[in-house]
């Protein structure tokens, strides 16, 4: 019951008392009995208006309460002709209508913000706050390979990616940059924000690959221009002094001539493979721009197989290939240059294998794109070596020059494919290309 009623109710009630004592102590006379007792109903109803005036505030405040709860900013309150409830009235207008403008604002600005997300091609994901994903942008969702809806209120440790995995180990407030498929670079920034008090975090990832690759080309770039500079002019003039010198050789006595000879020979072997060695350095930087034309990737891929057909035989590698039943689009690739490219991934697989294994390859039509899929049952990438894919110099191999990989991601992402090279324990690496 609230204080309007019980307010009446105690008029009522005062009055009620009054007028059945007149009515007790005067039943005879009749005319000040009614004059009494309208003089009673006159003073309920002065005490009814006096209340209701009393407690018009009161039913404003309950009036306004609702409306704010419902959120009803857009409503305004009239003046009652009272001066001290009016007051309040306008007090209460600007209020409500200061909270009408900035729930605009805010909305606006959400609305932008939401906009901004869905457009930006940075990921952005944040979490609630027992550190379950709250949102994610297409980018993020892009990234991880998976639909918004179906990361939204896990944790990134329960997702199946290594990206994921990469990022649920990164530490509070860390910005690094993070290798990820097919040699890209991602600089992601993990930090916090205060939502009502307390905090939550989120994560910014940001690919840096173009201006990362530019960086490392342009300085191996110069390397090799300088390296190729002196080696070949100091191979040049040495090779020249040592064919000089075998010319001498008939001055020696006969039991020398041989092992001098020998000497000189090996010498100018070496330098040749020097020679030889800075050349496919060279040939890296001096990679021609792509000259697209249509090809039969089905055909190319039938070729490498002949080149290689040897080497798997001596190494007991069965060669698979493998095929979707719907027919592959045409593709338009550089074919000298792609060639160049797929010895390189499959030779590469061969050496990974090592002897008695199996090197399958896959060609694929999705969603009207070919894929080539070539994978190896090889030994499995460690996480050293996933995080160093394509970085320039490069090698896992004894005798190995880190230049392959550096120049398959070259000619693939001079042609705009996209490309991935993964793998792990328990599981074969593939080299995957999308011929977009």
């Amino acid at each position: 019951m609230n204080a309007r009623v019980q307010f009446h109710i105690y008029l009522v009630c005062v009055h009620l008392v009054f007028a059945l004592s007149l009515a007790l102590v005067l039943p005879a006379n009749r005319p000040a009995f009614f004059i009494l007792e309208g003089c009673f109903l006159l003073s309920l109803w002065v005490g009814t208006r006096l209340v209701r005036r009393m407690l018009a505030p009161l039913r404003f405040l309950e009036t306004g309460a609702e409306m704010l709860e419902e959120g009803q900013f857009a409503t305004r309150m009239r003046a009652m002709g009272q001066p001290e409830l009016d007051h309040l009235i306008q007090v209460y207008n600007r209020m409500v209508e200061s909270l009408h403008d900035e729930r605009l604002r805010l909305g606006e600005q959400r609305g932008f913000l939401e906009k901004l997300l869905q457009a930006t091609p940075a990921a952005i994901m944040t979490f609630d706050f027992d550190n379950r994903i709250s949102m994610v942008n297409p980018s993020m969702a892009k990234l991880l390979e998976c639909p918004t809806k179906d990361l939204l209120g896990r944790g990134l440790e329960a997702i199946d990616h290594p990206l994921a995995r990469s990022l649920a180990s990164l530490p509070e407030e860390a910005s690094v940059v993070l290798n990820h498929r097919g040699g890209r670079r991602l600089k992601t920034s993990k930090s916090r924000f205060l939502d009502r008090g307390f905090k939550r975090r989120f994560l910014i990832i940001e690919e840096v690959t173009h201006e990362v690759r530019q960086s490392e080309k342009s300085a191996y770039e110069k390397l090799i221009r300088v390296m190729s500079h002196e080696v070949n002019n100091t191979i040049a003039a040495a090779t020249s002094l040592l064919q000089s010198c075998a010319g001498y050789s008939h001055h020696l006595p006969e039991g020398e001539r041989d092992d001098f000879s020998a000497a000189i020979t090996v010498v100018i072997e070496r330098m040749e493979n020097l020679n030889r060695f800075m050349r496919e350095y060279a040939n890296m930087v001096r990679l021609p721009d792509p000259r697209k034309a249509g090809a039969d990737l089905a055909a190319l891929v039938d070729d490498i197989a002949l080149l290689v057909r040897h080497e798997c035989q001596a190494r007991n590698i069965t060669w698979r290939r493998e095929q979707s039943e719907a027919p592959l689009p045409a593709v338009r690739i550089d074919r000298h240059l792609m060639e160049q490219a797929l010895v390189n991934i499959v030779v590469n697989a061969i050496e990974a294998i090592g002897e008695d294994g199996t090197l399958t390859v896959v060609l694929e039509n999705r969603g009207g794109k070919a894929v080539l899929c070539i994978r190896d049952s090889g030994q499995a990438l460690t996480e050293e070596v996933r995080a160093n894919l394509f970085s320039p110099f490069f090698t896992t191999k004894e005798d190995g020059h880190g230049i392959g990989l550096t120049l398959v991601g070259e000619i693939l992402t001079r042609h705009g494919f996209d490309f991935a090279l993964d793998g792990g324990p328990g599981r074969d690496t593939e080299f995957t290309i999308h011929f977009t």
